[in-house]
Order: structure tokens, then C-alpha cells, then sequence
């Protein structure tokens, strides 16, 4: 299938099946092995030397190749995050980013770990990590402020 993804398409990813479904006129989901992504993002699947790739419309006019899938996004964020997604409860979200000042694809992958802050008291830490879309590397790690006085369980 080529064009665009408007009720839904799959593609091959190096012999990984990958579904793009719409949830809501505005929202799709991208789902490759047991990690689901959400994204409100134009997507399209073309056909680029002969091998059907999934494409994001960015907000500077920009086409960037979704190179990296869900599933090896997440497992990059493995170290970050502390877990498997598809073991632990992690919100996966395909979106545009702007990296000083240009527009970016990236995973924004999200996860609560359990922490004890100042060793007394229990309280959910919440860790941010951003996978590019495109080369696969992790972009940034957000943790919040006090996460300096908890250790992470």
C-alpha cells in the first residue's frame, strides 16, 4: 500500500511485521512486536528502493523516515528506564520535537519507577527519555528535580 496511512496499513520492516491503525481521526497507533506507539503526527508509507517505509510529516515541511520502530526504541530506553516496556506499564509516543531550533522525530518513552525519597518515603519517580526516530540514539533523559535525593527501587 502506498500513500497515506488513513484507515490504517502494515509493513515489512526487515522481516518484522509492523500495523499503523487509526484509534481517532487524529490519533494512530503504530505497533511493532508487543510496543505500541501513539502519534498525532501525519504518517505515509511509500515505496523507497523498492522496500515500503513509514514516513512522518514534520511542522517545517520536512518528510522524516520512522527508520526505528517502536520495539527497538523502547529497547534503547532499557538502560534509561530501568525495564522492559512490554513487561512494566510505559506510554510510547511517536511526536515532533524542536533541537535547537530544528524539528525532530523522536519516541518519547515514559515510566514511573518506584523510588524512596531521602530513603523514608515511597513515591513514584517519573523518567522521560527521548529515542530520534531516525538514527536510533537516545536524545535526552528527564527526571525531576528531587531525583537527586531518591534512590530508585
Amino acid at each position: 500500500e502506498d500513500g497515506d496511512c488513513k484507515e490504517g496499513c502494515s509493513l515489512d520492516n526487515d522481516g518484522q511485521k509492523v500495523i499503523v491503525k487509526d484509534l481517532s481521526d487524529t490519533q494512530k497507533e503504530i505497533i511493532a512486536e508487543k510496543i505500541n506507539a501513539k502519534t498525532g503526527l501525519n504518517l505515509s508509507v511509500e515505496d523507497i528502493e523498492g522496500k515500503l517505509a513509514l514516513r512522518a510529516y514534520l511542522s517545517n515541511g520536512r518528510w522524516a523516515l520512522v527508520k526505528y520502530m517502536p520495539d527497538s526504541a523502547s529497547e534503547k530506553a532499557i538502560d534509561v528506564l530501568g525495564a522492559k516496556c512490554d513487561e512494566r506499564n510505559c506510554s510510547v509516543e511517536l511526536k515532533e520535537v524542536s533541537v535547537e531550533g530544528k524539528a525532530k522525530l523522536v519516541y518519547e518513552i515514559k515510566r514511573d519507577r518506584d523510588s524512596r525519597v531521602l530513603l523514608l518515603f515511597k513515591k513514584k519517580m517519573p523518567i522521560t527519555a527521548q529515542v530520534d526516530a531516525e538514527t536510533g540514539k537516545v536524545a535526552s533523559i528527564k527526571r525531576p528535580w528531587w531525583s537527586f535525593l531518591a534512590k530508585q527501587n
